[in-house]
């Protein structure tokens, strides 16, 4: 698929002074823990999904044509933007606060029925008007996107998502990470299995993507409303909501100008060079998701321990380490697919799609860029301070659409996937900038740099290679040199003596045999 990088969820945060706040009574290592048990529940589940989406790419660019593509690109980034018109960001208000409410069962019952309740007659109401003129609307927008059937079925499936905003919210701030991934991993077996069979049996075409999303959808919006009839309700506290829309309406502009600046490209390219180079622009786009998995999985298991920790000055230099951690994970992932992905989609991908090498390493180095931003977000949602976001999102998206303009003429695709890494890196500079004005978030300044140095080198020479050899040599060379950056880490004492005694127990732990009854 073609979504680009899932925009970052609004984090919870306490203040200085609110039940969240403050350090938590946990030790260190405990919470340490916790954050890599949670950060592999995410992934797991999240790699499994991206592994089985990856894996049927090849499959998908053999049996579609880049038009079909194409028209699937531009229909999940529609989708993408309706659960922002849908939601208008509520997911973040009942994430932020969870934390104040944590203690008070009946009040977090009536914050989050109110939410609820609010978002199931607002997305009744916008799906009315769509219906009604979404085919006016679409004729006048997309050029290969019409609304019946594409539109339809994009319409259905927003109005069932927001089933989950809330449930998937309250288990994020939980800690609940087996519940999420569980309901995800169902949601995409369906998708998958659905695609398969309406794509590959059924010769439906791009078609069956649109109906396999929707199936998924169904069928997961189940436990969904079970879940809001069983432990939530419904309720309509005018006081709740309104602090909720305060907090979530300034995410709203940002949240759409980060969508928009991923739909952005596809619309210049497709108004310049056609839906079929949307789909092979699409088509690689694929390994920048798997970054944006990566740091989504990060930072769904941080944002809870950043929230509790951060209000307490002692516990800076555990936050400073589990941001470490984070840029780490995003890093290596970024670095190691602008080296792998050309040779990847070079041996996989069908011959209709051989451009997407070029474009797939520029994109996935913007993957670094989400990381970076999601880091320092987060100091902006601790302290309540959103509302320069959604201006560095529009100035981010602006410089997108103008450089998409000035470049695709003259690069081609290249061109739009070099506009979207500048931008990323725009939105997480500008995002740096606004959170200095209000916090200093604390760095392992020192590691940081190591890392800097080790990745660097390696990735740039891996790039520098590409397209040397065939894939049997050029895949092995690669390798190689990513691994210099984990060998350079080590020599250079990146891993301090307490992490080395930590992995070296887990290797252990995994490698005991189990005691004989």
């Amino acid at each position: 698929m073609t979504q680009g990088p899932e925009p970052p969820s609004p984090g919870a945060g306490g203040q200085p002074g609110s039940p969240g706040g403050g350090a938590a009574a946990e030790a260190a290592s405990t919470r340490i823990n916790r954050l890599f048990k949670n950060t592999g529940v995410y992934a797991v589940g999240d790699i499994a999904i991206k592994l089985t989406t990856a894996f049927l790419a090849p499959l998908y660019t053999a049996l579609l044509l880049p038009e079909e593509y194409g028209v699937w690109s531009m229909g999940v980034m529609v989708l993408t933007g309706l659960n922002h018109l849908y939601n208008p960001a509520l997911h973040g208000a009942v994430n932020r606060f969870y934390y104040e409410h944590e203690h008070d069962a009946a009040r977090r019952r009536r914050f989050d029925g109110t939410i609820s309740t609010f978002l199931i007659l607002w997305s009744i109401l916008l799906s009315g008007a769509l219906l009604a003129s979404g085919p006016w609307l679409f004729e006048r927008l997309f050029n290969a996107l019409p609304y019946e059937p594409y539109g339809a079925l994009i319409t259905w499936t927003a109005l069932l998502n927001v089933l989950s905003v809330v449930p998937k919210a309250t288990w994020t701030a939980a800690e609940r990470s087996k519940a999420f991934v569980g309901i995800n991993m169902l949601a995409s077996a369906v998708n998958i299995f659905g695609a398969l069979a309406l794509v590959a049996l059924m010769d439906e075409g791009v078609l069956g993507l649109f109906e396999a999303k929707l199936l998924s959808t169904l069928i997961v919006a189940w436990p969904f409303a079970r879940y809001l009839w069983r432990e939530v309700g419904f309720a309509f506290h005018g006081a709740d909501l309104w602090a909720a829309m305060r907090f979530s309406l300034p995410l709203v502009p940002h949240l759409l100008a980060h969508w928009a600046l991923s739909m952005a490209d596809r619309i210049v390219i497709e108004a310049l060079l056609g839906i079929g180079a949307v789909g092979i622009y699409g088509s690689a786009y694929i390994f920048t998701e798997a970054v944006s998995m990566v740091a989504n999985s990060m930072n769904r298991a941080w944002v809870p321990l950043f929230s509790r920790a951060y209000d307490d000055v002692a516990e800076h230099p555990l936050i400073a380490r589990t941001i470490t951690y984070f840029m780490l994970a995003v890093s290596g992932t970024s670095g190691a697919l602008a080296v792998l992905s050309p040779t990847l989609v070079r041996t996989l991908y069908a011959d209709k799609y051989a451009a997407a090498a070029e474009v797939a390493a520029i994109l996935s180095l913007g993957g670094f860029f989400l990381g970076l931003y999601l880091v320092y977000v987060s100091g902006l949602f601790f302290y309540k301070k959103n509302n320069t976001i959604p201006i560095i999102t529009l100035v981010a998206g602006a410089i997108n659409v103008g450089l998409n303009i000035l470049w695709i003429p003259h690069m081609g695709i290249a061109g739009a996937a070099w506009a979207t890494l500048v931008a990323y890196a725009v939105l997480a500079l500008g995002v740096r900038w606004a959170c200095r004005r209000v916090t200093r978030l604390p760095f392992e300044r020192d590691r940081m740099l190591k890392l800097a140095v080790a990745v660097t080198p390696s990735v740039a020479l891996g790039m520098a290679i590409d397209g040397l050899w065939s894939w049997p040599v050029e895949l092995p060379a690669k390798l190689a040199l990513l691994a210099l950056a984990p060998l350079i880490l080590a020599l250079w004492g990146f891993w301090t003596p307490e992490e080395m005694s930590w992995a070296r127990a887990r290797v252990r732990s995994a490698l005991r045999r189990p005691p004989r009854p």
